[in-house]
């Protein structure tokens, strides 16, 4: 058979999905009576022992122990406190995640994340962080940061750095910056950013840069610079630069 049973040992808090002869027979027994129905009534969705699922498609996981899956798709993943994921090749719908996350390919939708959060190559729809976020490789649509996030190749289409964010970002690839908080970019390449907080910029390219904050490029080839604030450039080149009223400019070698 093609079925997949949930198998919840009660004893040794273990919960672990596999393929079974008898579906719905939890308790190994060989048959399904009311007893199997107490214990997935009791247990299902939620996990504090270890569960292990393998190409499951699944509605709701409330996770407060460990959890690992594979392939598959969980509509809803809430990973508490104590909570331990780690998910490869999945697709979630949404992902709640105050503990620890480990997402390896797949895709997300949309994420919550007031813990530790790592995600590497797949996709990403909108991300809030006020926890741990770490992005390698992950092509993302929203990234709305208040905390710590780092991020390396990839692309970002929107990230919104606020005023208590700390973004670093390598070589990726950046649609529209809009930061409050304190952003170190290297390499890669930005449309547009706009600042008021601290920005520091190494090599790649920036097309539109409105800084009311405190900007220091280095090497990094620009478009349009508007300032009405502090600017730094060494090397590189800056296309226009507007140096408003209340701007101080200070640039060495560049063109």
């Amino acid at each position: 058979t093609n079925a997949f049973t949930a198998i919840y040992d009660l004893a040794n808090k273990k919960i672990f999905v596999r393929h079974a002869g008898v579906p719905g027979d939890f308790n190994s027994d060989g048959k399904v009576d009311g007893t199997d129905f107490v214990i997935w009534q009791t247990n299902f969705p939620n996990n504090s022992g270890n569960a292990t699922l393998a190409t499951v498609t699944t509605d709701t996981v409330n996770n407060s122990s460990t959890l690992t899956a594979q392939h598959g798709t969980i509509a809803a993943l809430n990973n508490l406190v104590a909570g331990t994921a780690t998910l490869t090749d999945v697709g979630v719908t949404t992902l709640s995640n105050a503990g620890s996350a480990t997402l390896s390919g797949g895709s997300t939708n949309s994420a919550s994340n007031s813990g530790t959060l790592g995600i590497s190559g797949g996709t990403l729809g909108t991300l809030t962080n006020s926890g741990n976020a770490a992005l390698a490789t992950v092509t993302a649509d929203t990234v709305n940061n208040s905390a710590t996030l780092t991020a390396q190749h990839g692309t970002i289409d929107a990230l919104n750095n606020l005023a208590a964010g700390m973004a670093t970002l390598t070589d990726v690839a950046t649609t529209s910056l809009t930061n409050a908080g304190s952003a170190t970019l290297s390499g890669g390449s930005t449309s547009s950013a706009s600042n008021s907080g601290t920005l520091g910029v190494s090599g790649g390219t920036l097309g539109t840069l409105i800084n009311s904050g405190s900007a220091a490029l280095a090497t990094v080839t620009t478009d349009t610079v508007s300032n009405s604030s502090t600017l730094t450039a060494q090397n590189g080149t800056i296309a226009a630069l507007n140096n408003l009223a209340a701007g101080t400019a200070t640039l060495s070698s560049v063109a």
